[in-house]
């Protein structure tokens, strides 16, 4: 996971304060969202970068605290990426049916339907189940 930055980006004194003293937000999202299956260290980045992105969106005359606003922002950011990345994509079974056939030939007869996939001769190889 990387996130580009526009190049010189720097936070005001004030701002950089406000990231500093809320790094307790971000690792204690950190945890809470952490399930063994993603990297630590990947959603420990994550949070990181969306509090600088809060710290640097934030509004102190909208009356909200900033902790407030940080937390929000990073438990809706964290609960996306854990969920982007346990996606499961579903393969449909005549799809690897069909993969498998076509690994069960020899490499001679596959350079033949290399480039064209919809043209194999897929009842051709079929086995009576």
């Amino acid at each position: 996971m990387y996130k580009k930055y526009p190049k010189g980006l720097k936070l005001t004194p004030e701002k950089e304060h406000l990231v500093l003293d809320n790094l307790g937000i971000a690792h204690k999202l950190t945890q809470k969202w952490f399930n063994g299956v993603c990297d630590i260290e990947d959603i420990r980045q994550q949070a990181y970068l969306t509090l600088v992105d809060c710290a640097t969106k934030y509004d102190p005359n909208s009356g909200n605290k900033f902790n407030t606003y940080a937390y929000a922002c990073i438990d809706i950011v964290l609960n996306n990426y854990v969920q982007n990345y346990n996606k499961i994509i579903n393969i449909p079974v005549n799809k690897i049916y069909k993969i498998y056939r076509y690994l069960q030939l020899p490499e001679e007869e596959r350079e033949e339907y290399r480039l064209n996939y919809n043209d194999f001769p897929w009842e051709r190889y079929r086995k009576a189940y």
